[in-house]
């Protein structure tokens, strides 16, 4: 089916949602970029926690993660990789990408 085929009221819905999908990835660059400024501001001040009445905003040391590297475990150790595997369930939705 074409989006042309579409009753007048679910192509609103479409376009609306496209709108907002648009206007949700401009707003989170600038976010973003934004919050970099905010890193760097707390380090040039050496602030650690910044609050008022509106906001609390905490500054979050630079840190190291550790993962496990599940390619290669499913590639070297198959029988382990199987044995802790977990299974969820996942509901129905939309997967959207803007051009």
């Amino acid at each position: 089916m074409e989006l042309t085929e579409l009753n007048k009221q679910d192509l609103a819905i479409v376009t609306e949602f496209y709108e907002l999908e648009r206007q949700i990835k401009i707003v989170k660059e600038r976010q973003a970029l934004l919050r970099a400024d905010l890193v760097d501001i707390m380090e040039d001040y050496n602030v650690k926690k910044w609050e008022n009445e509106y906001f609390n905003i905490t500054y979050v040391e630079p840190t190291t993660r550790e993962s496990i590297d599940s390619s290669r475990l499913k590639k070297e150790l198959p029988d382990v990789a199987e044995k802790y595997k977990k299974t969820s369930n996942v509901k129905a939705s939309v997967r959207v990408k803007i051009k």
